[in-house]
């Protein structure tokens, strides 16, 4: 199967395929194997498949994350203030030069790009984007660039899933519905939490409940949790302490919280697209001095007093 995008189906349903996996029948026939191929079926195994890749990688891409957090901000607790504020803007340069020259792709948000690879380009996101997704992502959060591990893990498990169903010639139905399969994997992955992952990537990447790639999400996101797991251990991201309900007004408390966080998420949504386009608007020789300056402002606070601002902030939000 070509690399090259196709034209678009109107409608992302498993209902809608007209071919089954001939490619892989032919293999299956040339082993000397049975030949009554269900693609369908092919489909849930590979799913499950797709989830243990995608574990293996997230594991590795959360030791990256560690490797270079240690070997930049160095393994005291506390660095000093050249490690603070020269590890992520010199690192910011890095990602700069290999995002504008190696890996262009790559930036922005690996969901809006898992959403276009699902209904724009027929389920095709190179392999080359899980690769630069990993190295500059690493190397961003572990110095401390004020970055998650989901998205880049999201982007990850969805470009994983795509090359594999190409190199298994998958329809190009099937191989659409790739995408969001390995974005679950990859996302369950990251947070450790395969509920979360599936409801994200139903409600977020997908866009609606359907019934047909539900099953292998769901068994995408388990089988990663189930590897990462396996490496990692099994403790939450966040450890919520034993609290007791004294009183019915607290839950007015809890409601103020999520109507600020609202707030908040959205003015803080709004601030990036009011900034991205104004940012990509100037001289392209100042993209490479971007990332940089955002990295000397992060390492300018966490220096002054803030250094929870400073990479994922996992550990100071628990």
């Amino acid at each position: 199967m070509s690399d090259a995008p196709a034209a678009v189906p109107n409608e992302v349903s498993p209902s809608t395929i007209v071919s089954p996996g001939n490619a892989i029948a032919g293999h299956l026939a040339r082993l000397g194997l049975r030949t009554d191929f269900d693609e369908d079926r092919f489909f849930l195994i590979l799913s499950i498949f797709i989830g243990v890749f995608s574990g293996l990688a997230v594991v590795c891409f959360r030791v990256a994350i560690d490797w270079s957090r240690i070997a930049l901000l160095g393994p005291l607790p506390h660095p000093g203030a050249l490690r603070i504020i020269g590890a992520p803007t010199a690192v910011g340069l890095l990602v700069a030069v290999l995002v504008i020259h190696f890996f262009p792709a790559v930036r922005g948000s690996g969901v809006n790009q898992t959403k276009a690879a699902l209904y724009i380009f027929n389920g095709f996101i190179p392999f080359k984007n899980a690769i630069g997704k990993f190295i500059c992502s690493a190397l961003a959060i572990g110095s401390g660039q004020s970055l998650g591990p989901e998205d880049p893990s999201l982007q990850i498990g969805a470009s994983l899933a795509s090359a594999l169903g190409r190199r298994l010639e998958l329809s190009r139905e099937k191989l659409r519905l790739l995408a969001p399969v390995g974005a679950a994997a990859g996302l369950a992955a990251a947070f450790n939490a395969p509920i979360s992952a599936v409801l994200f990537v139903i409600e977020e990447v997908i866009g609606r409940w359907s019934a047909g790639i539900l099953g292998s999400v769901v068994l995408s996101a388990i089988s990663s949790v189930v590897v990462m797991r396996w490496f990692l251990g099994a403790d939450a991201l966040f450890r919520i302490p034993v609290t007791a309900f004294v009183h019915p007004g607290e839950l007015i408390a809890y409601a103020g919280l999520g109507v600020a966080g609202a707030f908040a998420a959205a003015i803080f949504s709004r601030a990036i697209g009011y900034f991205r386009p104004r940012l990509r608007a100037l001289p392209r020789w100042t993209q490479y001095l971007q990332p940089a300056i955002a990295g000397l402002l992060i390492g300018l606070i966490g220096w002054l007093g803030f250094p929870q601002v400073m990479g994922a902030g996992y550990e100071f939000m628990d």
